[in-house]
């Protein structure tokens, strides 16, 4: 499967992992369901030419529904990814369990459920702390002050040279 672009995939679709019960709820080519990020942002591609992109995955894979979305216009150039996800859908052998719903699972905690504050630290993750937030923020002033120091810190103030 070709790598995943980070700026191509949702926060959502980042963070989370659906399992395939029945295949009604999940989403074929928004969802992660196989494989490290969704179909659409590994095969851009196929994406972009597909006639519905919000079909679910028991829909697209019942008939090769999904590879019919496709038959239009020039395919010729789309046919190394359709190899691809072919092979990938194929390898996959994906099962439907009737009356089973889709589950989607939070990988930011450990019982799976989403917080707002492991989606907050998840867009958070990575960034170096400055000690300058407590300089500005910590020290004893009005809060007008701490504003104005915060923009300069951020530079912000729309100053001559900035106008």
């Amino acid at each position: 499967m070709p790598p995943c672009n980070s700026e191509d995939m949702a926060l959502f679709a980042a963070a989370t992992t659906v399992t395939i019960g029945d295949g009604s709820t999940a989403l074929f080519w928004h969802s992660r369901w196989l494989g490290a990020c969704t179909l659409a942002a590994a095969y851009p591609g196929l994406y972009n030419h597909s006639k519905r992109k919000k079909r679910t995955v028991r829909e697209a894979i019942r008939d090769d529904t999904w590879i019919k979305d496709l038959r239009h216009g020039d395919t010729l150039t789309l046919l190394p990814d359709f190899i691809r996800l072919n092979r990938q859908i194929t390898t996959a052998a994906t099962v439907f369990s009737d009356g089973t719903q889709d589950t989607i699972r939070w990988n930011q905690e450990a019982k799976g459920q989403y917080t707002a504050r492991s989606a907050y630290a998840m867009q958070f993750q990575g960034r170096l702390r400055s000690t300058m937030d407590d300089l500005v923020w910590k020290t004893w002033a009005s809060g007008n002050i701490k504003f104005f120091a915060w923009l300069l810190m951020m530079d912000r103030l729309w100053t001559n040279d900035r106008l």
